[in-house]
């Protein structure tokens, strides 16, 4: 589903959690489970209305983590 390759991990992504749970299918609240292990497992940053890639393979590892 996540393509990384050409990712710009200094440029955050403008999109509030509610936009983004839209476009994934899945309710506000987990989101905001999602990015708070994201944020744990130091992968990602947020900020209002801003998700930023901290280090790109750790949320490689998040993600293929839950893929099997």
């Amino acid at each position: 589903m996540m393509e990384f390759e050409g990712t710009d991990t200094m440029t955050p992504l403008n999109i509030s959690q509610f936009d983004f749970a839209v476009a994934l299918g899945v309710s506000v609240p987990t989101v905001q489970r999602a990015f708070r292990e994201l944020k744990k497992y130091r992968a990602i940053e947020t900020s209002y209305g801003k998700v930023a890639v901290r280090d790109l393979d750790r949320l490689k590892d998040f993600v293929l983590s839950f893929s099997g």
